[in-house]
C-alpha cells in the first residue's frame, strides 16, 4: 500500500503540501509541512466508494487542518506551526517528484488558494458546476436546494487573463 498523490507540492528536500489517497485505508488525506519541518496530516473520517466521483477539499488556517468530503466537514487536526516552503517547490498533479506514487483515478477542477477558505465556500464549490458546452462556450450550474423561502438576488461575473471583466445585471428570484 502507498499514498497515491493527487496534488503534491514539493522541493528536492521537503514535501510542503499534499492531497493523497491512502490505498491501505481507502481514505483521502491532507498533509502540510510546518516549521521543523513537522508534518501535520488529517485523513477523511470515512472510506470512499471507488468508481464514484468525490469532491475533496482541504483547508488550513491558524487553528488547524480540515478535510471536507462532498462539501461536508469530515475530520480535522490542530495546527500550530507556520507553513514551510524550503527550496524551490514544484507542483505535481496525479503523481510525486519521483513519479512513483501515481493516482489511478480522474482529477477534475484542481483549485488552490493563497488563503484559507471557509466551510461555507467549500460547500458552494461542491454545489457548483462549471462545464464546457462547445469548443468556445461554457455553462455554469449551481444547485441551491437548502435555501429558505424568500427573495434572492444574483449576478454572474467573468474575468479573462487580460483582466477584462463582464458582469450581468443583478437579477431577482
Amino acid at each position: 500500500s502507498y499514498d497515491a498523490k493527487i496534488i503534491d507540492i514539493e522541493s528536492a528536500s521537503v514535501v510542503s503540501i499534499e492531497l493523497a489517497y491512502d490505498t491501505a485505508t481507502n481514505k483521502f488525506k491532507c498533509i502540510f509541512a510546518e516549521s521543523g519541518p513537522v508534518y501535520k496530516s488529517v485523513s477523511s473520517a470515512n472510506t470512499i466508494s471507488t468508481q464514484t466521483w468525490t469532491h475533496v477539499a482541504c483547508s488550513r488556517n491558524s487553528s488547524g487542518l480540515t478535510i471536507y468530503m462532498n462539501g461536508v466537514y469530515s475530520n480535522s487536526v490542530s495546527s500550530i506551526g507556520s507553513q514551510q516552503y524550503p527550496g524551490t517547490p514544484e507542483l505535481f498533479v496525479g503523481n510525486n517528484r519521483a513519479l512513483n506514487r501515481a493516482w489511478a483515478g480522474m482529477i477534475d477542477e484542481v483549485r488552490m488558494y493563497s488563503s484559507a477558505i471557509t466551510s461555507e465556500e467549500i460547500l458552494q464549490m461542491y454545489y457548483s458546476n462549471f462545464y464546457r458546452t462547445s469548443a468556445t462556450t461554457f455553462g455554469f450550474l449551481t444547485n441551491q436546494s437548502n435555501l429558505t423561502r424568500g427573495n434572492y438576488t444574483y449576478f454572474a461575473s467573468v474575468k479573462d487573463s487580460g483582466n477584462n471583466e463582464n458582469i450581468t445585471e443583478t437579477r431577482l428570484i
